[in-house]
């Protein structure tokens, strides 16, 4: 993430609007001068191991939290199986899930900190 430390320690991540940030568990990120976005966690992940042969593709379910100001976070969940990509809309901006990574194999289980959610966020055309 290319995003800088803003007032307070938040992650300024103004430079990175309609680019694609990557976060960890638990980070959260200031886009602009007052929008916020957290990765919060992932729910669950079923997506089938890269060295498995598998009958569906799976899915893994990432929580996020989007907020104004300092006003309260708003949850909200994306799904890596979601064709168009999984986004949502919220106080002007699209966040977009545009991967979720590591992906799993088989011989390995994936750590919660180890996970990283790359999410595109923009600007709406319809601006509130």
């Amino acid at each position: 993430c290319r995003a800088t430390v803003g007032p307070g320690g938040t992650p300024d991540a103004s430079q990175v609007t309609n680019d694609t940030l990557v976060l960890v568990p638990g980070q959260e990120v200031r886009v602009g001068e007052i929008f916020r976005v957290a990765f919060l966690e992932v729910s669950s992940d079923s997506r089938c191991p890269s060295d498995v042969l598998c009958v569906g593709a799976g899915d893994a379910v990432v929580e996020i939290g989007l907020a104004v100001g300092m006003g309260p976070t708003h949850p909200f969940t994306l799904n890596t199986l979601a064709y168009p990509p999984a986004s949502v809309d919220y106080a002007g901006y699209r966040v977009t899930l545009v991967d979720l990574t590591p992906y799993p194999i088989s011989t390995r289980r994936i750590l919660p900190e180890e996970y990283r959610a790359h999410l595109l966020v923009g600007r709406t055309s319809n601006v509130q």
